[in-house]
């Protein structure tokens, strides 16, 4: 028993007496030197576990501290993820509105027995704005055409494999 406390003492710097010898008979005055060693002992034992669990509580309070911290830091990060992902999807949909904003869908123009060509369906949007919807000529010619793209006639959606194309004829 003497060498645990020892252990215990040494690897906190705290001195401990050794325990007096216990007289041969126990006597009241011996039984009380020896409870008096051994409070002396739980003593020390008492306040390094007061200084542990002191830092413990103070190393536990730090942590909920900075816990709590970290999640009000996650909730206003979760609010900023939340706000830029409206506005991108705000902005897309703007971007969305404006890439359909200036197109324009003109049916009865005749297709050629001749390949698509960009030049060739220009020519004859070009043409059929003149002739079929007597647009002035000057005006037609400065019209800008990004891009100009066939699209079968209705009668003909049953000839075309992408379901989107399909879809954009009805």
């Amino acid at each position: 028993m003497m060498d645990l406390v020892q252990n215990i003492a040494v690897r906190q710097n705290c001195k401990v007496t050794a325990m007096p010898e216990a007289p041969k008979e126990p006597t009241l005055r011996g039984l009380y030197i020896l409870l008096q060693a051994a409070d002396g002992r739980l003593t020390v034992i008492e306040n390094d576990l007061n200084q542990r669990f002191v830092a413990v509580e103070s190393s536990f309070e730090f942590a909920c501290a900075k816990i709590s911290s970290m999640e009000a830091e996650v909730s206003d990060l979760k609010k900023q993820l939340s706000e830029s992902h409206r506005q991108v999807e705000k902005y897309r949909i703007q971007d969305e509105v404006r890439s359909k904003e200036y197109n324009s869908l003109l049916r009865g123009i005749e297709m050629t027995k001749m390949p698509e060509t960009q030049d060739l369906s220009d020519q004859l949007v070009r043409s059929f704005m003149t002739e079929k919807l007597q647009f002035s000529p000057s005006l037609v010619s400065n019209m800008k055409f990004a891009n100009v793209h066939w699209l079968p006639r209705r009668t003909d959606a049953s000839k075309i494999s992408n379901p989107q194309a399909k879809d954009r004829l009805r």
